[in-house]
């Protein structure tokens, strides 16, 4: 009979209603069904369900998988892994940025080095044009 009222009641709900339903039935629970973290789950569902139009026998699959496998389920695999891909990537990126910034520090410290050496020089070319306008006046 909860059956049926389950199958009735999915009929008319959104997908959303149902994996709000099935994450209430296992994390409700004082001693809950799930040990992965519910956004995980959230991400595992919309991964795997969101291709179909909603497909009730792929849900129980997605589900039964986990708590019958848990971290052994390739549905909880891919999803750590995507995890690690992407926080790799935002790894690689920090460090990326951080390279450029140092690049960029290094181009600004040459750059005042190139300065104070062209003001050194500038004033070195004034000096010796100096040197040889009086040498041209004292020469006959």
């Amino acid at each position: 009979m909860v059956r049926n009222f389950l199958e009735t009641e999915f009929c008319f709900s959104t997908r959303d209603q149902i994996s709000s339903l099935y994450q209430l039935i296992y994390y409700g629970r004082e001693d809950p069904q799930f040990f992965i973290d519910p956004q995980d789950l959230d991400s595992i569902l919309r991964v795997h369900l969101e291709p179909f139009e909603f497909n009730h026998p792929a849900l129980c699959q997605v589900l039964e998988s986990l708590c019958g496998d848990r971290e052994e389920s390739p549905f909880y695999a891919e999803v750590k892994r995507t995890q690690a891909e992407h926080s790799q990537g935002f790894l690689k990126q920090k460090h990326q940025a951080q390279l450029e910034m140092h690049h960029r520090r290094e181009l600004v410290e040459l750059w005042k080095s190139l300065e104070r050496r062209n003001a050194f020089l500038s004033e070195e070319n004034a000096s010796l044009r100096e040197k040889l306008f009086l040498l041209d006046r004292e020469a006959p």
